[in-house]
């Protein structure tokens, strides 16, 4: 897999994704990694699978004051049909194929590219501008549509898909086969303490070198460190107890 090396707008499929808190403020974020399948050339998508190129966004639930980004919220819940209730559904989900909008921005003087937009599968982006509620309509229709609203909805939330969705139609190479994991030494009965993908993120983003890391270089440094103990980092599910407990004890390995 390559990393995506231009800006504009792709299909993409879901090939991980996760829940943290990241950043030097702790924010709530959700944390995606794409492949993309296809680009709009302007007047038709043009299948790219055959790049093989990959980009991990990270979509800030929370505003470093503690409210809400309701920009990204309403931007997921459109993508991905999340309701906006619990943020654990975006990890444990099967989440739909849809579109990415990718943009060069500069950070501390260089250029590196970014994840601007998550969009429904089929969005048209036209471009053309959507109207927003501003504070007096958000007033008004919720004083004439709250009550009705929730008694329609009926205080469920979502629920979560059974299985993973259908994948569309599309001529895109699936990503290349992993390298065999390199032999772990089986672990000791206090290294099985850490057992899970989430339980190994946790202690990882816990070791002094990860503190006041960008959500980013924290991301690139997790998959490196699992490169470098288990040999690839495509198929997290073949990674074993040990293994996850290993990469919790590695942490990053920062190079400055």
């Amino acid at each position: 897999m390559a990393m995506a090396n231009r800006a504009g707008r792709f299909r993409a499929q879901i090939i991980d994704k996760g829940v943290s808190e990241t950043g030097p403020n702790n924010l709530a974020t959700f944390i995606p990694r794409f492949f993309l399948t296809e680009e709009w050339n302007g007047s038709e998508w043009v299948d790219i699978g055959r790049e093989g190129l990959e980009i991990t966004g990270y979509v800030y639930i929370e505003k470093k004051d503690g409210s809400l980004n309701t920009r990204a919220i309403e931007n997921l819940k459109s993508a991905f049909g999340w309701d906006g209730r619990d943020i654990m559904w975006l990890q444990e989900s099967a989440l739909p194929d849809c579109q990415v909008t990718c943009e060069f921005e500069t950070y501390n003087g260089q250029e590196r590219l970014k994840v601007q937009w998550i969009n429904p599968y089929d969005s048209t982006g036209s471009g053309e501008a959507i109207p927003k509620a501003d504070d007096n309509t958000r007033k008004r229709l919720a004083n004439r549509l709250g009550a009705k609203l929730r008694a329609t909805a009926g205080g469920s939330p979502a629920a979560k898909p059974t299985g993973k969705p259908q994948p569309r139609a599309s001529t895109a190479l699936p990503p290349p086969a992993a390298a065999p994991p390199r032999k772990i030494p089986p672990p000791s009965a206090a290294e099985k303490q850490i057992a899970t993908e989430a339980d190994a993120w946790t202690a990882f983003t816990a070791h002094e070198g990860a503190q006041g890391l960008d959500g980013e270089t924290l991301g690139r440094l997790w998959f490196e460190t699992i490169e470098k103990v288990v040999g690839q980092s495509s198929d997290l599910a073949a990674i074993t107890p040990g293994q996850w407990n290993t990469i919790a004890q590695t942490g990053p390995s920062i190079p400055f």
